[in-house]
């Protein structure tokens, strides 16, 4: 278990469809598309910096994507 002091802000994930899509639909919404890792995955960050409408709005964009 994790005491308050030790968490992560990034999280690494292996994107269903071409990483070109996601930087797309995120530059387009003002949002960065993460690090590109290893050719096929995305790290990305969040931090206080960020509202709760902000991270809402990026899942929604992500989850709005053509996964065909």
């Amino acid at each position: 278990m994790y005491d308050d002091d030790n968490f992560f802000n990034e999280f690494v994930v292996r994107p269903l469809v071409k990483i070109s899509s996601i930087e797309k639909i995120l530059a387009k919404n003002g949002m960065s598309s993460g690090v590109i890792v290893n050719g096929k995955n995305l790290m990305f960050a969040v931090t206080e910096k960020r509202t709760k409408e902000e991270i809402e709005k990026f899942a929604n964009l992500l989850g709005g994507l053509d996964y065909e």
